[in-house]
């Protein structure tokens, strides 16, 4: 069942270089974009400008006053006759101005949003399908789809919004503050103190707003993660009768969640408010000034007033847009520091026939320097391989093995033997803690992992397929496979007869992991793109074992046709499935206990009879 306990793999605490490298991974290749925008930005916030000092001239103009700007002045371009034309042109020609390039601010931030969102999404899949099966051993669906949903949204919404309203509200404050001084230094010192006493609330935020988003984002991930699960394996649940727990244990998830995300909520509304309640408290306190000033100071008349009351304005737009972009760098340091976890992770095995930026090349053995670029000819064979999943236990220990070319060897073994783990290494879905396994001679370890496995094909007791057509799924392993190779493979697999009884025959779309068929039918289609796949090495792990005895013989029979170069390596747990094994190697406890012809084990004094002989017991008892 699902654990809440965190991924080993990624660290919860903060990391700025993992903000760092989250940030070049969004930005790289896109430094015009940013620099539009940088521009827009600044064109947006010199506008925010001149629209105060428009309606400063205007009142100034009503009164008569003399106009001017940084004491230049502007009597030659705005005469008294043509004033109003002029005013009533500027205004709005600035409002319409800024309205242009806020847009076009936008759409720029969107794409450099989108592209943050396309390009970690793409990163998140490559990187999680070059992880060894190591990672997946302990990682879950969850946390993935949290990564690839949630976290990555919250990247991209940082550069689509907060990232450059920053600039802009920094920007935006310095400027206003500059005019509001120039006005009257008192009036800006007081709009300042006040703005600065109604800031205090960010230290609240400061000091609770990560945990809380952080706990959100884990409740999320344990949510998705039960949900994931539970629709998997929805057939169990209801067989048990465990709909309640099940439902329940969700619930918990989902309060938990709930509860972090109106955490949040409340903490950001005290924030935003505080902000919003200093600029509003500002208003007043600098009127007073301005009018102060306009009673007591000579020269300081209504047009002054008009421009501090805009710009006293226009800061409760920065306000709002700062506690936003506060709220929005808390969520991207969150999924940032998640997402440079995963980024981190270095469990790969690595391709020293093809060494890419994800593989760790540190870890990347003296013998690279002489890797065989293809699979050679020859016997496999497994030396002193040990092997365990963790470091406190041992799957293999000291397995010492060899299969010919076209030989038929069988693993047999009670459950937790190990068979399966050495089938898994023999793959290199794995690599052995000590010892080696070894091609014509050459370490499988030197030979590029993309030649390797493109020599296995691999047919499981659990078999997965593809929500496609049963030609997709059966062609899935030779894309370069023609109809007539397609039915061919069907019909040693005996899988041909039941698909020309499907409604679209080999163009039937079947159900997501193809639980629109029988276990049995799932088992045949897995062997037909097995063989289709045409490999030097077919591996069958119990993939038979759903199969009942007269269509296991059938396979049996179409397999033993199969090209004298393939290699067999049969996994189960009938004799049946293993009677024409040239060899039979037999494990118990992690170790070869027993090894020899299929016949000359069939003794009854052997461990591979009494072996078969309790599996045959269970099964019966099942039945």
């Amino acid at each position: 069942m699902l654990s809440s306990k965190a991924n080993p793999f990624i660290s919860d605490s903060k990391d700025s270089n993992y903000i760092r490298e989250v940030v070049k991974i969004c930005l790289e290749g896109r430094v015009s974009l940013v620099v539009a925008i940088f521009l827009s930005v600044t064109v947006f916030n010199l506008l925010d400008l001149i629209i105060p000092k428009a309606l400063q001239l205007l009142v100034a103009s009503l009164e008569g006053n003399r106009l001017a700007i940084f004491g230049f002045s502007l009597e030659e371009i705005i005469t008294p006759g043509n004033r109003i034309y002029f005013f009533s042109f500027i205004i709005p020609l600035m409002a319409l101005l800024k309205w242009v390039f806020g847009y076009v601010k936008g759409v720029l931030q969107a794409k450099l949003g989108q592209g943050a969102l396309f390009v970690l999404r793409n990163k998140i899949y490559e990187h999680v399908q070059a992880l060894s099966f190591s990672y997946h051993d302990q990682a879950h669906s969850g946390r993935f789809i949290a990564n690839i949903i949630e976290d990555v949204n919250a990247v991209s919404d940082f550069f689509a919004r907060p990232f450059f309203l920053a600039f802009m509200s920094v920007t935006g404050f310095i400027c206003i503050y500059i005019y509001i001084f120039s006005l009257s230094w008192l009036a800006g010192l007081v709009s300042l103190l006040i703005i600065l006493f109604s800031t205090s609330s960010l230290l609240l935020f400061i000091r609770y707003g990560y945990p809380i988003y952080l706990k959100a984002r884990k409740s999320l991930e344990f949510m998705v993660g039960i949900f994931s699960e539970n629709m998997e394996g929805h057939l169990l649940i209801r067989s048990f009768g465990r709909q309640k727990e099940e439902r329940d244990k969700f619930f918990v998830a989902a309060k938990s969640y709930h509860d972090a995300m109106v955490q949040s909520r409340i903490l950001w509304s005290l924030l935003n408010q505080s902000f919003l309640w200093g600029v509003m408290l500002g208003v007043p306190a600098v009127l007073a000034v301005g009018i102060h000033l306009y009673r007591n100071q000579p020269g300081f008349g209504a047009d002054s007033i008009m421009a501090l009351f805009v710009l006293q304005n226009a800061l409760m737009l920065r306000m709002r847009v700062l506690s936003r972009i506060i709220d929005g760098w808390s969520k991207f340091t969150v999924s940032a520091n998640r997402l440079g976890g995963l980024f981190n992770t270095r469990l790969f095995l690595p391709d020293v026939g093809n060494v890419k930026s994800l593989v760790d090349v540190q870890s990347i053995s003296e013998s690279s320097a002489s890797c065989c670029l293809e699979v050679p000819a020859g016997e496999m064979s497994v030396t002193g391989v040990s092997f365990g999943y963790t470091g406190s236990s041992s799957a293999l220990s000291d397995i010492n093995i060899t299969i010919g070319e076209g030989e038929t060897v069988a693993l047999v073994g009670e459950t937790g033997s190990g068979k399966s783990t050495l089938a898994m290494l023999l793959c290199r879905f794995y690599d052995p803690v000590q010892g080696c396994i070894t091609i014509g001679g050459v370490d499988i370890r030197n030979i590029p992992l993309r030649k390797l496995r493109r020599e296995f094909a691999l047919v499981f007791q659990d078999t997965f397929l593809f929500s496609a057509t049963v030609r997709e799924n059966i062609a899935y392993g030779n894309s370069g496979a023609n109809n007539d190779d397609v039915v061919a493979a069907a019909v040693l697999a005996k899988a041909h007869d039941f698909i020309l009884k499907l409604p679209e025959g080999y163009d039937t779309v079947i159900g997501e992991r193809g639980m629109t068929l029988s276990g049995g039918q799932r088992q045949r289609l897995a062997i037909a793109r097995a063989v289709l796949r045409h490999p030097r090495f077919l591996i069958l792990d119990d993939a038979t074992s759903s199969l009942d005895i007269q269509t296991e013989y059938e396979i049996q029979q179409s397999l033993d046709n199969l090209p004298h170069d393939i290699t067999k390596i049969i996994i189960a747990h009938r004799y049946s499935s293993i009677e024409n094994a040239d060899k039979v190697f037999v494990l118990s406890d992690g170790k070869i206990v027993e090894m020899g012809a299929a016949g000359e084990l069939r003794r009854k004094d052997s461990i591979m009879n009494r072996i078969l002989l309790l599996e045959k017991e269970q099964s019966n008892g099942k039945e």
